[in-house]
């Protein structure tokens, strides 16, 4: 996770925020927003193995560190808006030409 801490997003980073997301989903219940940042981090988990340069200048910038530092308490609203960002900005590097969120 200290990858993510850094700056650079790499799969196993974003595979431990699925995993802690699924554990807050098995404490207190799905809802939409847990549903719709799940489906979200898969997307990124799925970009990032397909060889995506985790240093891609708009990646760089984003900062994770304050959600790896309350994963015990994680909260999906929390997680919510930067990764709306994260996925709506991976849409439009991929050339997809559109927002999706």
């Amino acid at each position: 996770m200290n990858n993510v801490l850094t700056g650079t997003m790499q799969p196993s980073a974003v595979k431990g925020l699925i995993r802690a997301l699924r554990i807050h989903v098995q404490k207190n219940g799905e809802d939409k927003v847990s549903r719709s940042v799940l489906n979200q981090l898969t997307f990124v988990r799925r970009w990032l193995e397909t060889g995506a340069n985790p240093k891609e200048p708009r990646l760089h910038k984003l900062n994770f560190g304050p959600l790896i530092r309350r994963n015990a308490k994680l909260n999906a609203s929390e997680l919510a808006k930067p990764l709306r960002g994260l996925y709506c900005t991976l849409v439009a590097i991929r050339g997809l030409g559109r927002r999706v969120l």
